[in-house]
């Protein structure tokens, strides 16, 4: 058995060896530490992108994705539990331009949506990285045979390489590492809040005249981790 498991488990057991002994001698039972905990993650993403040229296209997009799960010791680490995952927004406008004029898209005809994958949690330099990623789609819809993968939010913590690109290298501001605090070491509820904001630019390889794809958006990210209602702190009354 590894030691850190042992301190836990030591912990807890210390923990209802003294509410015995306090309930038994009249008094008020130690609070014991809780042994699971409720995680709410809420992803906001407001984005666009364009094929730049002559007769081009460009989009605008946002959406909000609600994850919820629950945290549980396993040894010195945590098992990471998934309990659902929700799309509460998604909206989008497309316009292209053709021989024809101006092609519009909107939510209700563009065929697609993201989809939110949440991998696991890591502990790691006093600290709990949680690793996600929203998989993308290929754009302009409007234009198939021109298309690009859209790249959407990763944690910095992800190591998925979407069309073999490096999320994190095209960072402009702010940082993807998404990293709590330790649970264990406060009783309290811990609410931590991310923002980054991610660009590129590329050239389209043998195109005369030039033609260039671009992609951006801003990402917020924010985690509440909740301390378990039933495994919170047991109390007795003191009798007088």
């Amino acid at each position: 058995m590894r030691p850190a498991a042992k301190i836990l488990k030591a912990g807890a057991a210390v923990c209802l060896l003294s509410a015995a002994v306090f309930l038994a001698s009249g008094g008020a039972a130690l609070p014991c530490p809780p042994q699971a905990w409720d995680i709410r993650m809420t992803i906001t993403v407001q984005g666009e992108y364009a094929l730049e040229g002559r007769d081009g296209a460009s989009g605008r997009y946002g959406m909000r994705f609600v994850w919820t799960g629950g945290l549980e010791p396993d040894d010195e680490d945590y098992i990471l539990i998934q309990r659902g995952t929700k799309l509460e927004e998604w909206r989008v406008e497309e316009s292209a331009v053709g021989p024809d004029g101006i092609r519009l898209l909107t939510t209700r005809d563009y065929g697609v949506k993201p989809e939110l994958g949440v991998a696991y949690i890591l502990r790691k330099d006093g600290g709990l990285h949680l690793n996600f990623l929203i998989r993308g789609f290929e754009v302009p819809r409007s234009r198939p045979s021109e298309a690009f993968y859209l790249y959407l939010p990763a944690s910095a913590e992800n190591t998925d390489r979407p069309e073999g690109l490096n999320y994190a290298l095209f960072l402009q501001k702010g940082s993807n590492a998404i990293v709590l605090d330790d649970p264990a070491a406060s009783r309290k509820t811990q609410e931590k809040s991310f923002h980054w904001t991610w660009f590129r630019r590329s050239g389209v390889l043998g195109r005369d005249p030039a033609l260039f794809q671009m992609n951006r958006h801003e990402a917020d990210v924010t985690v509440v981790v909740t301390p378990r209602a039933d495994s919170g702190p047991r109390t007795g009354q003191a009798r007088g």
